[in-house]
């Protein structure tokens, strides 16, 4: 068992990570529905990794302060109670951590056809369709995670209740997790890895040819491609943070399949730790990645810190707006 400073630590990182998430992420949904820039496909979708992002945090940090007191999987209601919120944390969990994965596939996807194909609309009108494209996106989540309400509920050791997984009597959890392990690596981590990889690679390398040919191009050509290379280069390290953070986690559960055999030995909990640690840090860098690199982000949360710059910022844009019909108006 860990010594009470380090429990200390870890609930202090914990609740200081919560907070973080929930302040970042909630700032960035106020932000995109403040702001009628911020309202595209993009912007939506990065609306939509926030709320996931805030869901993963709500049902999995918690809990991850209650193991550091008590055992692995410790449960501590019990009843009807204790297997609906089982089955529903192991739930929400799982299908917070999916739906990121998948909106950042759509979000490639939809810079792709932006970038490289700018001229080709059918892509572009079905992302237009947001809501119906989140829908997707959440109902294909929700598909693996249903497991769960079969896989997990209560049991009681030695007068104290657990919430557990396990695949029993169809087959032992230890020939189960080793299917398992090798599936959910390849189909949440190493197929979008390579799709997301690729996608990104054409699409540096069409804004790398683009940029050669602008030089005569019109002033609004110049400013949309300026925007496309921002933006794409935000998602890119968007990218490339949440894969780096998922590495560990990955390593992790690897070496519990395959190495240790389903028995974790004593010195494994820090690894865990960290592994836990690096995927709810993701959802707490997410926002900070958002406001370095988009003006409106950061123009947003200056208005929300101080409300006077929003005013300031609506009747210059009036005043811009009344001086240009003006000029238009015959004499």
């Amino acid at each position: 068992m860990d010594s009470n400073l380090i429990k200390s630590i870890k609930t202090v990182a914990h609740a200081s990570l919560l907070l973080v998430i929930l302040v970042g992420n909630s700032l960035l949904i106020v932000v995109t529905c403040r702001n009628h820039q911020l309202q595209t496909t993009v912007h939506f979708l990065i609306l939509n990794m926030a709320v996931s992002d805030i869901f993963l945090s709500l049902f999995g940090l918690p809990i991850q302060i209650i193991h550091t007191y008590l055992n692995q999987g410790r449960w501590l209601v019990d009843g009807d109670f204790g297997t609906i919120t089982c089955k529903t944390v192991a739930f929400a969990t799982d299908i917070s951590r999916i739906v990121s994965v998948l909106t950042l596939q759509v979000i490639a996807f939809e810079r792709f056809f932006s970038v490289v194909y700018p001229m080709q609309k059918s892509f572009d009108t079905l992302c237009r369709k947001w809501f119906l494209v989140i829908t997707l996106i959440w109902l294909t989540a929700a598909v693996y995670p249903s497991i769960n309400f079969f896989k997990f509920d209560i049991t009681t050791k030695s007068s104290e209740t657990y919430c557990l997984g396990s695949w029993k009597p169809l087959i032992s959890n230890e020939e189960a997790f080793k299917i398992e392990a090798p599936i959910l690596l390849v189909c949440f981590t190493v197929v979008p890895f390579l799709l997301l990889t690729s996608l990104y690679s054409v699409i540096v390398l069409s804004l790398y040819r683009q940029k050669r040919c602008l030089q005569l191009a019109s002033e609004a050509r110049q400013r949309r491609a300026s925007e496309n290379k921002r933006v794409t280069y935000m998602l890119v390290t968007v990218v490339i943070v949440f894969l780096a953070t998922w590495v560990p986690f990955n390593i992790y559960w690897f070496y519990r399949a395959y190495v240790w055999n389903w028995q974790r030995p004593c010195e494994s909990r820090h690894l865990i730790f960290s592994a836990n640690f690096m995927i709810y840090a993701y959802p707490a860098v997410n926002p900070v990645i958002y406001f370095i690199f988009n003006e409106n982000y950061r123009n947003g949360f200056k208005d929300l810190l101080c409300p006077s710059n929003f005013f300031k910022r609506l009747r210059r844009r009036s005043t811009k707006t009344h001086a240009m019909v003006s000029s238009q108006l015959p004499i």
